[in-house]
């Protein structure tokens, strides 16, 4: 019996980007016809613009935000891409292939206020703890703690925080030098003014014993 020779090779196909084959929704059940070829776009722009855009389907969805804001020299950094469908947004990751999501309306919002004050909040917050300084307490009964505060910090914060933490009556306590037992703080003073990096927690009343 004669055998019959193998058939040619199907040809290679070409994608505009080999990151999108690799994207994380791309499986081997995927139907190839959603990777190939091009597609039309209506992008809604930010200021409420509607402009048309031709993109080929494996373009992941990261690439189409940049393409998308250079293209209108809008910062990518500001904003984030929305795929809609039927009213409803699609959920996505920045490497998903727009062909995947299989959707005609693309709109470019600004990032939300709330999450960019929320950043600007952590960046003042982690600001303020490099500026922080070792604050070391030495409390009743031979027992130790450690704060990070501000120097600006005043001594009556100071005692706050630690009557709030360790659960003790503010109004019965207060806070002095401990090479100083004796001598009363201001606690109106900012550890700053005392060039304090470490204080003493002592009864309201203390009085030093003499020597």
């Amino acid at each position: 019996a004669s055998v019959m020779a193998p058939g040619p090779a199907p040809p290679l196909r070409q994608f505009a980007s080999s990151s999108a084959m690799r994207a994380a929704h791309v499986t081997e059940d995927t139907p190839s016809d959603l990777l190939e070829g091009t597609m039309d776009l209506v992008i809604i722009l930010p200021n409420r613009r509607r402009v048309n855009m031709e993109v080929h389907r494996s373009t992941p969805m990261m690439d189409l935000l940049i393409q998308v804001t250079t293209a209108h020299k809008i910062s990518p950094a500001g904003h984030l891409i929305h795929v809609v469908s039927d009213t409803n947004l699609l959920t996505y990751k920045p490497s998903t292939p727009i062909g995947i999501l299989d959707a005609s309306i693309i709109e470019i919002s600004p990032k939300s206020k709330g999450s960019e004050q929320s950043r600007n909040k952590a960046k003042a917050a982690a600001l303020s703890n490099l500026n922080n300084q070792r604050l070391k307490v030495n409390l009743p009964r031979q027992q130790l703690a450690v704060y990070r505060l501000l120097p600006q910090t005043l001594l009556c914060d100071v005692l706050h925080t630690i009557c709030c933490d360790k659960e003790i009556d503010g109004d019965t306590v207060t806070l002095r030098h401990p090479d100083k037992l004796g001598e009363a703080l201001d606690l109106t003073q900012s550890l700053q003014h005392y060039s304090l990096t470490e204080v003493s927690l002592v009864p309201r009343d203390y009085q030093r014993p003499p020597p």
